[in-house]
């Protein structure tokens, strides 16, 4: 099977996976976890302030699972950033 890349507007590769669907949780993942090292939070304080468990962040952040928009901006919001930042 055929791989997929997602390479930004420079030419940077910002994921490569199997699927489209893991390519974009590689690039989400790496997102919200650039989201809480900006806020200085451990995956343990992100995820009493989200309501979900510190696994559910980690595989995340690790690209593991999907995630929905909720929860992205959820993050954003426990992170102090606004909807519309970028990594």
């Amino acid at each position: 099977m055929k791989g997929v890349a997602i390479i930004d507007s420079s030419g940077e590769l910002l994921a490569s996976a199997d699927s489209v669907e893991g390519a974009l949780r590689g690039v989400i993942g790496r997102n919200m976890l650039a989201a809480r090292r900006a806020a200085k939070l451990s995956q343990a304080q992100l995820a009493r302030r989200v309501g979900r468990s510190q696994t559910f962040v980690g595989r995340v952040e690790r690209g593991v699972i999907a995630c929905g928009e909720a929860y992205v901006l959820a993050v954003l919001q426990a992170c102090g950033l606004p909807a519309d930042w970028r990594p």
